[in-house]
C-alpha cells in the first residue's frame, strides 16, 4: 500500500455545509407555510367568532342597562302615581266624611 496524502479543501466543505443549512431552513419554511395554510383560516374564524361574541355581550349589557333604567324610571313614576292616588283618595274620603258630618239628617237618608 502506498501512503496517500489527504488534502482538506475548506472552501468545498464550507460550501456544502451552507448548502445543507439552506436546505434545512427551506424545509422549515415549507413546513411552516403548509401549517399556515391549514391552521390560519381556522384561527381567523375563531378570532372572528370571539369578536362577535364580545360584541353581542356588549350589546346585551347595554340593552340590560337601558332596561334596568327603564324599569327604575317606571317604578319611580308608578310610586309617584300611587302616592298621588293615595293623596287623592284621602282627599275624596276626607271630603265625603266632612259632607256627611255637615249634611242634614234628611240628606243622609237620601244618600
Amino acid at each position: 500500500m502506498k501512503h496517500q496524502q489527504v488534502v482538506v479543501d475548506y472552501t468545498v466543505m464550507i460550501k456544502s455545509c451552507l448548502t445543507c443549512l439552506m436546505l434545512a431552513f427551506s424545509g422549515y419554511i415549507l413546513i411552516r407555510l403548509i401549517c399556515t395554510i391549514f391552521v390560519l383560516p381556522k384561527w381567523i374564524q375563531k378570532q372572528q367568532e370571539l369578536e362577535d361574541l364580545k360584541l353581542q355581550n356588549e350589546a346585551m349589557a347595554i340593552k340590560t342597562k337601558k332596561f334596568v333604567q327603564f324599569l327604575s324610571a317606571e317604578s319611580a313614576e308608578s310610586t309617584d302615581k300611587c302616592d298621588a292616588d293615595e293623596n287623592n283618595l284621602e282627599n275624596v274620603v276626607g271630603d265625603s266624611v266632612e259632607e256627611n258630618e255637615n249634611a242634614s239628617p234628611e240628606e243622609k237618608k237620601d244618600k
